[in-house]
């Protein structure tokens, strides 16, 4: 049995498991303000306060 990055499909089905998953983990890093403050080159949260200020604004139900 071969391992997956042996076979050419496996290769590529890994590395695009690989990029997804780490463009999931970046949004979740910005989130929390790891990339830097709101306003910065390439950040679009900052912190955490200012996504669920949004989220909380744009949902189903509002608590406002």
């Amino acid at each position: 049995m071969k391992l997956a990055w042996e076979r050419p499909a496996g290769f590529s089905s890994m590395f695009l498991r690989l990029a997804l998953g780490l463009s999931f983990l970046s949004a979740v890093a910005d989130r929390f303000g790891w990339w830097g403050a709101f306003g910065q080159l390439n950040v679009a949260w900052g912190n955490f306060a200012r996504f669920v200020e949004y989220t909380s604004s744009t949902g189903f139900c509002h608590t406002r």
